[in-house]
């Protein structure tokens, strides 16, 4: 849950993850009035290790923006994906 890191307006969003099999995991986030701001398929940052911290691993404060760093659930390789939020926020 946020107010600034994944859009501008004063609404707070919440991002989430949908966990199904590979095809139907997505990850969302959606602003207080229900509309989706963003649905990335088959990309997730919650792990088992981040759900108990306050301080997930997979979103960082950069000097520019808020990223993101995303896993791709189809991928043996283990690849990752940089997003970029159009918002800027205190992590803490």
């Amino acid at each position: 849950m946020s107010k600034n890191i994944f859009d501008t307006d004063s609404e707070i969003e919440f991002l989430f993850t949908l966990y199904g099999n590979n095809s139907n995991t997505k990850t969302l986030v959606v602003n207080e009035n229900g509309t989706i701001i963003s649905s990335i398929a088959y990309k997730v940052g919650l792990y088992k290790s981040d759900i108990d911290t306050q301080n997930p691993t997979w979103i960082k404060n950069t000097d520019s923006r808020i990223k993101m760093i995303l896993s791709d659930v189809n991928s043996s390789e283990n690849k990752k994906y940089i997003y970029s939020s159009p918002g800027k926020a205190t992590l803490s």
